[in-house]
């Protein structure tokens, strides 16, 4: 992030204010010394101030050589007379505070608040600080690009990080505008919530050293924002360069551009990130019935992202890491991307026009531009397949994660700003997707769009709750939603949904009906209600061309079965059981398909002889919402117990075989490493991993040659090779040898070869250095720390671990950590991760504490060393004696732990089953 430098003359006091006794900085309490706000203090301080606008400068022009910046703000607001409140603040110094022109500048080291008593109607406060960028992507981040120097910052301000940028009330409902300005070296460019302004060079001929050049510093004097929450307010500064376009809106055009660092320009991808961009807009405009509400769009790739992207108003910033591709990227990747670019798109209306009142609300943003995204997506981009992907990657994860005892309802209990880093999951965003898709359609969609607009124009530029909407989606259908809200938001669980079905003896149905299985939560017998689902039922068989007789009179081999939709049907499933009268008299179809079209939020137990039919004929189930469903539906059947890992591994290759969606490609593959290292029976599993691989590599040399499935398969297939041959096989490819034609050798695909031959023993450090040496890039360096990481010994991993917990030197930075950790679980033999269980478990707190909340739970979360359950004797034991422990740790890393518990449990029980 940006370095800090001395206030420029302008802005420095030119005499102490007066210290008046009556506006006092009062001692701080142990809870500033967190500096974690709480929703109690939050909902006092919304009802003591109103109408704030802050006037921010920045000085960024020694970013070169400076870790600090300087910071300068006026707050201007109205207030409760005589009542007390505080502004929020995290700096390395604070040099001077005036409350109404008198000095209440603290004594002492800076805490997170400034506390401000004896309020007038109408106030002014001036802060002036020194404020550290960071490497962790919270506040302002500052990153070198190793390739020539360059310094390039960008901010990141969700959920409270506002204040480490400049002083503000930094919580959701305390809306304000934003005047900006920032102080720069000229070459860079600048770009903020309002339109960019043109640079002026200052008159003082002041030069700053970047990258080894002195350049003059420039001034940035942004336009006054519109209201918006602190955490949407943005800056990016260095020197990105754009293509740009300008986009129509219901209000006439608006420029718009997509930034990023000069060297990888070519990779933007502009046209296509401009055409989802304004097919978005023209879908949401009409959805909405409301005009674009901004100014400006601008779309920045910004490096070291903790996130996908985060809709700052008029100013996304998108992770360069994960959607900026340098290489050729799978359709899966490119069908993200543009989800990712609707999504944010939304979010203009649905969390930065109207925002949710507290964190509580969350989903309010992001459920909804989840669901948004992805059926935009699918209406108006050529990524028809949207709802698969969305169904397989995401809907399945929040399955997984709905099933634990940390699991939470889609409406959160925020208590803290600082609950809020275990709110950004699945259940957050796909459980709340996949429950707006329910609802809108139950309600119709046209008519769940009108209470949608109507919510948004009520609320414009403020602040609301989930009473608010369903205020406007019971006027605009005529329904109670009391008890749907209730049921399908405010508790946790995921329920199972299977056919139970009677024939006679010529295979006809004589009954058939839905059993719905209430959630099992893990430690709770909280009473759960059955839910209300919409949805429908498909009966499918199984059906092959005849055989014809060959022109020597041999017969050729039966046509590849398909599975057909014969009939679908639409229930309403309420309670326990729901018969379905519908289907009687029928014939018993080769598959039931409950939750046909994947409408609900529900797990499918197939009944048994659909089980039958499909780990029978895999590569029958070939349409990719099928496919999905049916695979989706073992994957669970094999990690809840009910399927031994072998069988669901024979049924995903089958399934890979046929299969088109390329998420579903990736997703699979994904779920057979799972399967083989966590779920196996430890003593089977080496070789049904050799197997696996074995059959994945057949996959790639039969797909089309240069195909997306190619490129999958092949990716699959280098994340679980665990032979020297299998590796060698790998490095073939790449030399452009043995029997795989058709492939793009490119800077990525190296790298993951040579990753997958360290796993394997066949490579090390000279073959990495030498790599290096081809690619010296930030990406270069992450993949390089990776590959180190994933080196087949306990010493590696010990090595690997230390690396991101306990560094010599200075700390990794964020996106370097997540390379390590993720070298650091790839694994051969799980069993090499044993020796790091004990040490792993004793450091993890300081770990905790030693860097942002956010990249330490995805640290964490990622290296719990699950795939030692079975190797490691005693793993559940030493989690459980950590939690008891450890009672007074943070509770987001406690939850973690937890959850790693109760997988590797769960891991035991799979690997029990024959």
């Amino acid at each position: 992030m940006i370095e800090c430098v001395t206030l420029p003359p302008a802005s420095q006091p030119t005499s102490p204010a007066p210290r008046s006794a009556s506006t006092a900085v009062t001692n701080t309490t142990s809870a500033d010394a967190t500096g974690d706000l709480t929703r109690d203090e939050a909902r006092t301080r919304a009802g003591v101030v109103r109408d704030v606008r802050y006037a921010v400068e920045l000085d960024l022009s020694a970013a070169g050589s400076d870790p600090t910046f300087a910071s300068r703000t006026i707050v201007r607001f109205a207030a409760t007379p005589g009542a007390a409140t505080f502004l929020d603040l995290i700096a390395a110094s604070v040099h001077r505070v005036t409350l109404n022109g008198h000095d209440i500048t603290p004594d002492g080291e800076p805490t997170a608040r400034l506390h401000l008593t004896d309020l007038a109607a109408t106030n002014e406060v001036v802060v002036e600080a020194t404020c550290d960028y960071v490497r962790t992507g919270q506040g302002l981040h500052r990153f070198v690009d190793p390739a020539d120097g360059e310094v390039y910052l960008y901010s990141q301000l969700a959920e409270m990080d506002a204040r480490r940028v400049f002083a503000c009330f930094d919580q959701p409902d305390v809306k304000a505008t934003l005047d900006l300005t920032v102080l720069a070296p000229d070459h860079w460019a600048v770009i903020s919530n309002s339109d960019a302004p043109e640079p002026t060079t200052q008159p003082d001929a002041r030069t700053r050293e970047v990258a080894s050049r002195a350049h003059r510093v420039a001034r940035w004097t942004f336009a006054t924002t519109p209201v918006m929450s602190t955490y949407l307010m943005a800056v990016v500064a260095g020197p990105y360069v754009c293509d740009e376009t300008t986009l129509s809106t219901a209000n006439g055009t608006i420029p718009a551009r997509v930034w990023g660092r000069p060297a990888l320009r070519e990779h933007l991808a502009a046209p296509e990130v401009f055409r989802a961009t304004q097919a978005g807009l023209d879908f949401y405009e009409r959805a909405f019935d409301l005009a674009f509400p901004y100014d400006s769009y601008d779309q920045v790739y910004v490096p070291e992202y903790n996130l996908g992207a985060m809709e700052n108003v008029g100013c996304v910033t998108i992770s360069e890491d994960t959607l900026l591709f340098r290489s050729r990227p799978t359709r899966a990747e490119e069908e993200f991307r543009t989800v990712v670019v609707l999504h944010e798109l939304a979010h203009m209306w649905f969390g930065d026009l109207v925002t949710m009142r507290w964190w509580d609300d969350l989903w309010l943003n992001e459920s909804f531009a989840e669901f948004a995204g992805t059926l935009t997506g699918e209406r108006v981009t050529e990524h028809t397949d949207a709802w698969v992907s969305f169904g397989v990657r995401r809907k399945s994860v929040a399955y997984r994660i709905d099933q634990l005892s940390t699991s939470h309802p889609v409406i959160g209990d925020v208590p803290s700003v600082a609950a809020t880093t275990g709110a950004f999951d699945m259940i957050t965003y796909a459980k709340g997707a996949s429950v707006l898709r329910q609802l809108a359609h139950t309600l119709g969609e046209d008519v769940f769009f009108h209470g949608v607009g109507a919510y948004l124009r009520a609320h414009r530029e403020g602040n609301a709750t989930l009473t608010e909407l369903l205020v406007e989606l019971e006027r605009a259908s005529g329904r109670d939603l009391t008890e749907w809200a209730r049921v399908w938001l405010a508790l946790p669980g995921v329920t199972t949904l299977r056919a139970e079905v009677e024939t006679d003896a010529d295979g006809v149905l004589t009954r058939a009906e839905i059993v719905e299985g209430l959630p099992q939560i893990p430690g709770s017998d909280a009473a759960q209600p059955h839910r209300q689902h919409r949805l429908r039922v498909g009966g499918y068989v199984l059906r092959t061309d005849d055989d014809q007789p060959a022109p020597d009179g041999e017969h050729t081999s039966p046509a590849r079965p398909a599975l057909v939709r014969a009939w679908v049907e639409d229930v309403a499933v309420h309670g326990p059981t729901t018969p379905l009268p519908g289907l009687v008299g029928r014939a018993a179809p080769d598959l039931l398909l409950v939750n046909d079209d994947d409408l609900t939020y529900a797990k499918v137990v197939l009944d048994s002889r659909s089980l039958k039919t499909v780990l029978h004929h895999p590569e029958a189930v070939v349409e990719p919402m099928l496919q999905h469903l049916v695979l989706t539906s073992l994957w669970h059947a094999c990690r809840d117990g009910r399927l031994a890992a072998p069988a669901y591994v024979r049924a995903a290759l089958g399934g890979l075989a046929v299969a088109t969606s390329s998420t579903t490609i990736a997703t699979t593959c994904a779920n057979l490493v799972t399967a083989v290292q966590r779920y196996a029976a430890p003593d089977g599993a080496a070789s049904l991993g050799v197997d696996v691989a074995d059959a994945l590599w057949q996959l790639v040399r039969d797909a089309e040659p240069g195909s997306d499935a190619q490129l999958q398969l092949l990716r699959g297939y280098l994340a679980i090779a665990g032979t020297a041959e299998q590796a060698e096989r790998a490095l073939a490819v790449v030399r452009d040898e043995g029997p795989v034609r058709g492939v793009t050798v490119d800077v990525d695909l190296r790298w993951a070869v040579l990753r997958t031959a360290v796993a394997c023993g066949v490579a090390g450090e000279v073959e990495i250095a030498a790599e290096l040496a081809r690619d010296d890039t930030a990406a270069g360096r992450r993949r390089a720390a990776g590959a180190r990481a994933a080196a087949p010994t306990p010493e590696a991993k010990l090595a690997a671990w230390r690396d991101i917990a306990a560094p010599d030197g200075e700390p990794l930075a964020n996106a370097t950590m997540y390379a390590v950790a993720d070298g650091l679980t790839r694994v051969v033999d799980p069993a090499v991760l044993a020796p790091l269980v004990p040490e792993w478990f004793a450091t993890i707190r300081a770990f905790w504490d030693s860097t942002s909340p956010n990249v330490a739970k995805r640290v964490v979360a990622a290296t719990f060393p699950v795939e030692a359950a079975g190797r490691e004797p005693d793993l559940v034991e030493q989690a459980e004696a950590w939690l008891a422990a450890n009672a007074d740790a943070p509770r987001v890393l406690r939850s973690t732990v937890q959850e790693g518990l109760e997988e590797t449990r769960r891991a035991l029980v799979a690997q029990g089953v024959a």
